[in-house]
């Protein structure tokens, strides 16, 4: 076998270079009561097998991460020798020639075991490297279906397919007839789908959304948390379009016009393909669509444009010919824009709308 002479220095700069580790996964190895510098034996507490950064199916590096974080009291031998590992998956007596130590967790290449009895046990230790892409809508629509599959309904005429009759809107709101769940949201709401990001990337393993499903069947706490920022949301959300709705039929009614409006519940095609939230047929005129957005703030701009600031707005509504009008509501005040001609924040929080807002009751 040849040998390489490295500078420590080296050895950890081409150690991150394969492996990038931060330093809070390494907790060292202590020595062994029984231990001897003719005979080292030391105690871990657990194995971390890391990939190879470009083949994931061979082992890359290989640490014996001890009890104390921090301390280390690995040493290396002065003369090649066995070095005993004993911990909770067993006692591994390794050569010292193949141990490297940059001064904290003892570590082995993945090359350097692959002719040793060694190399199937830790390959079944290995953590697969996690993928840095984000969760997109489908990944958590597929993750929820194959969680709960027994509660997953297939899209008719009238509305999408998904999740009814677990952790629902009707336990919420006391409507014992609504049994859309609030867990269809999950791919909607931003907050929500940045914790699942976070949490993958910090704790995920194998496919994304095989793993993700099993945390929404076995992670109570995790789940509930995402259930109450999405209920939070949807709550707020019924509230502005009830209010709105409200505040338009009042107005109306008090012009002398009677105005019928057609509502889609949860998971109606209508709202959740069409970002339609009602459909409203005032007397002897035509009937007409609005999205509903809550109002924090509504001014002119210098070169004579409207700047409205909201939440939850996209651009792509201007996609959908169906969809006529956009209504920012907040308390009784209420702005009607039509469906073009206007520019959404990336963040959806602020409207440039080109066009001023019109009077409702010039809506032919």
């Amino acid at each position: 076998m040849r040998n390489f002479i490295i500078t420590e220095n080296q050895l950890s700069l081409l150690l991150n270079f394969l492996n990038p580790i931060s330093k809070e996964n390494i907790h060292e190895v202590a020595k062994d009561e029984d231990f001897d510098e003719g005979h080292p034996v030391y105690r871990y507490k657990s194995v971390k097998v890391l990939p190879d950064k470009y083949n994931p199916n061979k082992i890359g590096t290989v640490f014996f991460n001890g009890p104390v974080f921090g301390k280390t009291e690995y040493i290396i031998p002065e003369r090649d020798r066995n070095v005993i590992f004993k911990g909770p998956l067993g006692e591994f007596t390794i050569h010292s020639g193949i141990i490297k130590s940059n001064g904290s967790s003892p570590y082995i290449f993945g090359n350097d075991l692959i002719d040793t009895i060694f190399y199937e046990k830790f390959s079944k230790l290995m953590k697969p490297l996690v993928s840095d892409v984000d969760f997109s809508s489908s990944d958590v629509r597929n993750a929820l279906k194959m969680a709960f599959t027994e509660f997953w309904r297939p899209e008719d005429k009238e509305f999408s397919e998904g999740l009814r009759g677990i952790h629902t809107i009707g336990e919420k709101t006391g409507n014992d007839y609504e049994d859309w769940s609030i867990m269809n949201y999950f791919d909607t709401k931003q907050e929500v789908k940045s914790l699942i990001n976070k949490k993958w990337k910090e704790d995920g393993t194998g496919d994304k959304i095989e793993w993700i499903s099993n945390i929404f069947k076995t992670d109570d706490d995790f789940l509930k948390k995402l259930l109450d920022i999405q209920w939070n949301s949807i709550k707020n959300g019924i509230k502005n379009e009830s209010d709105a709705i409200n505040s338009i039929i009042d107005y109306l009614n008090k012009k002398g016009i009677n105005v019928e409006v057609e509502y889609y519940p949860p998971g109606h095609k209508k709202d959740r393909k069409e970002g339609i939230d009602f459909t409203l047929k005032p007397e002897n005129k035509d009937s007409f669509t609005i999205q509903v957005k809550p109002l924090t703030k509504i001014e002119e701009t210098f070169n004579n444009k409207i700047k409205v600031h909201t939440y939850g707005m996209k651009n792509l509504y201007k996609a959908n010919p169906k969809l006529d009008f956009i209504v920012y509501s907040v308390g009784p005040n209420f702005f009607f824009f039509r469906n073009s001609n206007y520019e959404v924040s990336e963040d959806g929080k602020t409207v440039i709308h080109n066009d001023n807002p019109i009077e409702i009751l010039d809506i032919k």
